[in-house]
């Protein structure tokens, strides 16, 4: 019986899982009272649109969250349950499902 052994290219060529949470799609901002439910779009290319015409940029990587509304990149992160995502500075929910 001959046995198999994987090269150590084999292992580098599969994708690492980064940890990275899934935001896209709608949520309500802090806003939300003024501007409505799921007010805010989070979408897969990274980019982001709140519904005052604000647009925004998001990315992830390494497992850090970093969101981008004109002011400069901010960390964020997405809440144990998946329904919040919070300012890692302040700890305000700045959006929720």
């Amino acid at each position: 019986m001959q046995e198999t052994r994987r090269r150590p290219a084999d292992a580098e060529e599969k994708p690492k899982r980064s940890g990275c949470p899934n935001i896209v799609g709608r949520w309500s901002s802090w806003a939300s009272g003024i501007f409505g439910k799921d007010d805010t779009v989070f979408n897969k290319d990274g980019s982001a649109l709140h519904s005052a015409g604000i647009p925004g940029k998001w990315s992830c990587e390494k497992g850090q969250l970093q969101m981008d509304w004109g002011k400069g990149a901010e960390a964020f992160k997405l809440s144990a349950d998946g329904k919040q995502i919070i300012h890692t500075g302040t700890g305000a929910v700045g959006f929720s499902r």
